[in-house]
Formats: C-alpha cells, sequence, structure tokens
C-alpha cells in the first residue's frame, strides 16, 4: 500500500500490519516521547489524591519499555515489565494522565500496530505531523533507525519544550530525576543512550519501582556503574589479545637494535599482561554474581592499579604514556603494528577505576 493513499485509522493500521511489529513499536515510543514532557510538571506535586513523582515515574517507565522493546530482537523477555508498566500508569486519574498518558499503550498486545495507531494521533497538530513523518521515513529503515533522527525535525516552540526544560532545572535539585533528564535528551538529540544499558533498567523489579524515584535512582546508579565496568572490561580485554597476537607474531629482536623480547622490562611486561587477564577472568565471574563481593572487587581493583603503575614504569612515561612512548620504549619489537596495538596503562587503570565507581554505587 502506498502511504500517501492512506486516509484514515483502519488505513494506516493496515499499512502498519505489513511492517514488523518492533517498527509499530518504535513509532508508538517515538509518539509518547513528543508527549511526555506535558506530564512532567506533576513532579513534586503530591496531594492526598495525587502522588506526582509517581505518576511521571510512571510514565517514564512506560515508554523506557515500550522503546526498549522496539529495539530488542527478544522483546519477550520485557513481556512482564511493560505489563507491569502499564497497569501502574492506568491507575492513576484519567485527569491527570490525559494529555501524555494518552500516548503511552500497550505494544504487547495482538495488535501492536493498533497501539501505534493509537498513540500516533496526537491532539497537537505539529506532534501529529511528526509523529506521521516517523512512518513515512520507515519505508527503508528499522526501528534503531527511526530513533537515530533527533525527536523534533526542528526545535519546537510549544509548550512541551519549555516544560521540558523546567523538569531540566528540577533535576538538578532532585538528582533522583538525572537519569531520566540524560535518557530523554538522547532522544531529542538522535543519540539515544545505550539500548543495553535502557533493556537492564526496564528489568528493574517491580518492588523498587514502586518504593518510588529515589530508590529506582539507586538501582539505576547500580545498573549503570556495572554496564560502564563491562565496557571498559571487554575494551581492555580486546587490546590485549590484539597485544598477545602482536607478541606471538614478533618474537625476535627489533630493527634498529631494539630490546629483545626476553629483556627484564619486556618479561615483566609479559608477566603484567598475564596477570591483567588473569584479574579481568576474575573480575567477568564476580559481576556475574547475584551479589558481587565488594571485598573481592577491591583486590582486583587494587591489583590493576599497580599493574598499571608498573607497565607505566616499563614505558617510561606517567599513567597518561601516549602508544608512541610505549612503542620507543620497546624499539620495534612488536612489529610494523605495534605501536598501535600496545596495551595502554590507561585503560588498565580505567577500569580499576571503573571498579571504584561501582563500588560506590553498591555501597549506596
Amino acid at each position: 500500500m502506498d502511504f500517501n493513499k492512506i486516509e484514515d485509522l483502519d488505513l494506516l493500521e493496515s499499512w502498519l500490519k505489513n511492517h514488523d511489529a518492533q517498527i509499530s513499536r518504535a513509532f508508538a515510543a517515538r509518539a509518547a516521547l513528543r508527549s511526555l514532557p506535558s506530564a512532567t510538571s506533576f513532579a513534586g506535586k503530591n496531594s492526598k489524591n495525587l502522588n506526582g513523582d509517581m505518576l511521571v515515574l510512571s510514565l517514564f517507565r512506560s515508554v523506557l519499555v515500550t522503546g526498549a522493546a522496539s529495539y530488542s530482537d527478544n522483546g519477550s523477555s520485557l513481556v512482564n515489565a511493560a505489563q507491569s508498566a502499564h497497569k501502574r500508569v492506568s491507575g492513576f486519574s484519567s485527569l491527570a494522565t490525559s494529555r501524555a498518558a494518552s500516548a503511552v499503550l500497550s505494544v504487547f498486545s495482538e495488535s501492536p500496530e493498533s497501539a501505534a495507531v493509537a498513540s500516533v494521533f496526537s491532539p497537537n497538530p505539529r506532534s501529529l505531523a511528526t509523529n506521521l513523518s516517523d512512518i513515512q521515513r520507515s519505508l527503508n529503515s528499522t526501528s534503531g533507525q527511526i530513533f537515530a533522527s533527533p525527536l523534533w525535525p526542528s526545535k519546537p516552540t510549544s509548550a512541551p519544550t519549555n516544560e521540558w526544560e523546567e523538569f531540566t532545572k528540577l533535576s538538578k535539585q532532585h538528582l533522583k530525576w538525572l537519569f531520566w533528564t540524560d535518557w530523554y535528551q538522547g532522544f531529542l538529540d538522535g543519540k539515544p543512550l545505550d539500548w543495553e544499558l535502557q533493556r537492564r533498567v526496564a528489568l528493574i523489579d517491580d518492588a523498587i519501582w514502586d518504593a518510588g524515584p529515589e530508590a529506582v535512582a539507586k538501582e539505576i546508579e547500580r545498573i549503570r556503574a556495572k554496564f560502564e565496568l563491562e565496557k571498559e572490561v571487554a575494551a581492555l580485554k580486546e587490546q590485549l589479545s590484539t597485544q598477545q597476537q602482536a607478541l606471538a607474531r614478533n618474537p625476535q629482536i627489533g630493527d634498529n637494535g631494539g630490546p629483545p623480547l626476553d629483556g627484564a622490562n619486556a618479561k615483566a611486561f609479559k608477566k603484567d599482561l598475564v596477570l591483567v587477564w588473569s584479574d579481568l577472568e576474575e573480575l567477568e565471574t564476580e559481576l556475574e554474581m547475584p551479589e558481587p563481593s565488594p571485598s573481592i572487587l577491591k583486590r582486583i581493583a587494587q591489583s590493576l592499579s599497580e599493574t598499571a603503575l608498573r607497565v607505566a614504569a616499563y614505558c617510561g612515561a606517567t599513567m597518561d604514556v601516549s602508544v608512541k612512548s610505549a612503542a620507543k620504549a620497546f624499539g620495534t619489537t612488536l612489529g610494523p603494528i605495534g605501536a598501535t596495538e600496545i596495551a595502554k596503562p590507561g585503560s588498565i587503570d580505567a577500569v580499576a577505576k571503573a571498579i571504584g565507581k561501582f563500588l560506590t554505587a553498591l555501597a549506596n
């Protein structure tokens, strides 16, 4: 069906049925994101009849789950989370949620296309035009590509923008909202936060969500610190693997009289690479535990910090040693690509520092 020939909601729903369900979920999430700022004015406005903070948190959660499901190849793990999120949204007064929650609908029903259609058609004419442009752009796009464009084609001058700016100011005073401003800004810029991070936040237990924004903020801090630590570990392991391959390919004395790889510093360097790898393996095992041991994490962090200092000394430079300085210290024994493959002490130290941030998050 030609998109330009769509004249009513039924035709639009039929058109969506010819596309992947994730596309419909992406439309619903994008439409909800454009409506979301109108609800943030309820933050901090708690009364006998309405808990504004819980309303805003529930809406954030609902849109987050919808967006994560649209991007994930396996949305089934988010079904329960979506049902819980939408159930809590529907529990609030229709008067308080009418402007924002109308766009936050379950997209795990038998017909996610219906949910997308209901979400797309906003009472705000500018939002409606932008929502429809999302659908038109999808002709040769994936759900991820849809999110890669800014939420608004140009900065809107309507009330939602002003409301979001006010909420951003509020988040600087109340850190419980800080993650959500980062999260939303990512969509505004067309650069969403890492989808795996969003998926992990979406899967936070109901009991924590029900405890309120402060409890959720602390859990997100732990999730984010662990996520960033895992990324640092993966990056360093990739560097070490490349380093070991380079050493294996170039076991002889380097050109121009470079030092042999059986020299004292070179032997110590290779020994420390093995030690770092062992520390990383133990760290990954510990991070898989339901409750990682702070004492083990501290020991690994200390070991990595000490190793980073030694490697820096081998390279004859400080902790911010450059690749060129390191390569020069070892001559050209690593071969022609050694200068770009040498393990950087700063990367080792970065893992140690990331462990420290994770320990702080665990303690809070």
